[in-house]
């Protein structure tokens, strides 16, 4: 069976799962203490519009309060999006996160791949920009993309854009895991949102705070018109009361993301070495997990081991033998060795 995500922990019961690129210290405890506290609240409606959510965010990130709207899950603001503009023809860089087009293809959009090139390390190239032609309504980039986990240059980010507004096109950027990276303001793009109208980006609590089963995603953009009509689109009351009380107190765990950071720029070299000893070839990530390539049937072999790990066949642009592992705790990193050795050894034998 392809996986078409990661994180089926209901299917595959009793496993460490490495399948989702989570925070690896899991969820702030002010967050737990927000959503429980929501408890004796249920009766209540949630907040229209999830105001003093984006209120709180747009301090956060810095942008007007206008140019921010929340929604359940990082997920349903991409559906949104491409429903309330209904592009006849998108451009995707794949491998890349399959509800891109799985929205495009709720509106029988054309969809255009481009293929991210593995003997290149999947970096996104200047060759991307010259895709980018007047009939194409919506650009989808990812960075730090998924599954490869490679941030985009920012120059290159730059030269997109500009070539975006010539052609009137709109770039959905996603950045959901910018947060793991060295220095998340400096590769992010919302400090174009006021210049370039033609920017939407995406963001999510789904990682950085562990929360994943909440469903509380955001957007960022400058376009008044656009950002009306999605929310004229979205349905009132689409994020809940527990998940708006637990955005507010995430907001405020800057201390908890570092400590995430520093954990994922430890870890990520040791779970490199120890897949590397094994013999797979792992890709450069700048992100909280790692593709890496090698046999096929690590997959089942794992299961066995009760690890789930993401198999990447049903990647565009990625075939059998393609695999992505979170970066966890050393704890957990050192149980995923201890198992890939004994299968390694089972192997041999």
């Amino acid at each position: 069976m392809i996986q078409e995500h990661g994180g089926d922990i209901w299917h595959y019961g009793g496993c460490l799962d490495f399948s989702t690129n989570i925070s690896p210290l899991g969820t702030p405890e002010s967050v737990k203490q927000a959503y429980l506290e929501c408890a004796g609240n249920l009766t209540w409606y949630p907040e229209p519009d999830s105001t003093s959510l984006c209120r709180a965010i747009a301090g956060y990130e810095n942008v007007p309060e206008d140019s921010v709207i929340c929604g359940n899950g990082a997920a349903e603001l991409i559906y949104s999006v491409v429903q309330v503009l209904h592009p006849n023809t998108a451009l995707v860089a794949v491998p890349s996160f399959g509800e891109y087009e799985k929205a495009l293809h709720s509106v029988n959009a054309c969809v255009r791949r481009y293929f991210l090139r593995e003997d290149r390390g999947f970096i996104l190239e200047d060759a991307f920009t010259e895709e980018i032609s007047g009939d194409v309504q919506m650009v989808f980039l990812c960075s730090p993309n998924n599954p490869t986990g490679r941030l985009a240059p920012v120059d290159l980010l730059e030269k997109i854009l500009a070539r975006c507004r010539e052609t009137g096109t709109l770039l959905f950027l996603d950045e959901c895991f910018n947060d793991f990276t060295t220095d998340p303001d400096a590769v992010s793009m919302k400090k174009y949102l006021a210049e370039y109208s033609n920017l939407f980006i995406l963001k999510a609590f789904t990682k950085k705070a562990g929360i994943a089963g909440l469903r509380l995603g955001y957007g960022l953009c400058g376009n008044k018109e656009l950002m009306d009509k999605v929310r004229r689109h979205s349905p009132c009351w689409n994020v809940s009361l527990p998940a708006q009380a637990a955005g507010m107190a995430a907001l405020k765990e800057q201390d908890f993301y570092q400590k995430n950071r520093e954990i994922v720029f430890r870890e990520r070299p040791f779970l490199t070495r120890v897949l590397e000893n094994a013999g797979f070839h792992v890709f450069p990530s700048d992100a909280n997990f790692l593709l890496f390539k090698g046999g096929g049937g690590l997959f089942e072999s794992m299961l066995k081991q009760k690890i789930l790990i993401r198999d990447c066949e049903g990647f565009d642009g990625l075939e059998k033998g393609f695999y992505r592992i979170a970066v966890k705790t050393h704890e957990e990193n050192l149980l995923f060795e201890k198992a890939l050795r004994r299968i390694c050894l089972e192997r041999r034998g």
